[in-house]
């Protein structure tokens, strides 16, 4: 296959620990969990899993520990026919852990470690990319990376012209001037609030703030607004998409399908419209399943789908 055609993406790769109670213990209390599961995690390796689902060609870096933990990993992402020779493995920190909290009809309560997720530095990116990995015209990352490593790989992108696709979550110490030069900023309203510093509460608040983001350099800006669709934006264009209506069921991972979904449909050459009606079918799709990576969206899914809601009636208003 030529290797143009590959989709690559860089994030990180975590194993979840979800912790059922039936209350966030007190301070100095000691309370039994209800039951307590493991799961694979990191959005990396959701948004890689969520496009080879949809029949995409990826090639994926990341950094995991010399553990057994990562053995899982790698084991899970091959299951899904992701090859994980590339993947770097820390000889100094554990692979990346999450411990996720969970109420019953209550918010979570998450604690990272991120772990080995860190270790990818500057020298890693440019030997990535002096060989097959940068032969592509598509890249997807996110923010769960260490700082020096995405700014390296925005220079890398834009050396060698390849899109740069970011997935803006989770923000932690990075702000919207690092991020200059890449061609899609994707945050969430939350995600968009931590990059300008300021609340919002309405569509028109998103779209100042985006504004905000294309000053600081940033060529595209596209905004995920969860039930309420995505608003993309640019020095020229303003194009609003809205959500399909569907039953939630659960809204994990529905982030990583909507974003595979729009990477996909670029890459196939579709204009941006296109691609978020496409991710914004992937984001539905995955509310209405358990799951983050069960729940991604598959290729039948979609067909389904457009079977389904084949009217344009069907989008709801905000």
């Amino acid at each position: 296959a030529d290797s143009m055609n590959k989709i690559r993406v860089i994030r990180s790769l975590n194993m979840h620990t979800f912790i059922q109670l039936k209350k966030i213990p007190e301070e100095g209390e000691n309370i039994f969990a209800e039951a307590i599961k493991n799961d694979f995690g990191g959005k990396g390796g959701n948004s890689a899993i969520a496009l080879k689902k949809m029949g995409c060609d990826v090639m994926f870096y990341g950094c995991v520990g010399n553990d057994y933990n990562a053995r899982l990993i790698k084991k899970n992402l091959e299951n899904y026919g992701i090859r994980t020779s590339d993947i770097k493995i820390s000889e100094k920190n554990n692979t990346g852990t999450a411990y996720i909290l969970l109420k019953k009809n209550g918010n979570n309560r998450i604690i990272v470690d991120p772990g080995a997720n860190e270790d990818i530095d500057r020298e890693d990116i440019r030997n990535l990319f002096s060989g097959e990995m940068g032969k592509c015209s598509l890249i997807l990352i996110q923010l769960e990376i260490s700082i020096e490593a995405i700014k390296e790989i925005i220079s890398v992108c834009n050396e060698k012209n390849i899109k740069l696709i970011i997935d803006a979550g989770p923000i932690r110490d990075i702000k919207a001037e690092d991020l200059r030069g890449a061609y899609i900023v994707s945050p969430n309203k939350s995600e968009l609030e931590a990059l300008i510093g300021k609340k919002i509460t309405t569509i028109e608040e998103i779209e100042k703030g985006a504004e905000e983001l294309l000053n600081k350099g940033i060529e595209n800006v596209l905004v995920k607004i969860g039930e309420h669709g995505s608003l993309f934006l640019n020095k020229k264009n303003r194009i609003y998409q809205k959500a399909y209506k569907v039953q939630a069921i659960d809204t994990t991972g529905a982030g990583d399908s909507y974003m595979a979904g729009l990477v996909k449909a670029l890459h196939k050459g579709n204009d941006i419209k296109e691609a978020m009606d496409y991710g914004s079918i992937c984001g539905a799709i995955a509310v209405t399943k358990i799951g983050a990576v069960s729940g991604l969206a598959s290729e039948d899914d979609v067909k389904e789908f457009f079977d389904k809601y084949s009217t344009k009636e069907e989008k709801c208003q905000i």
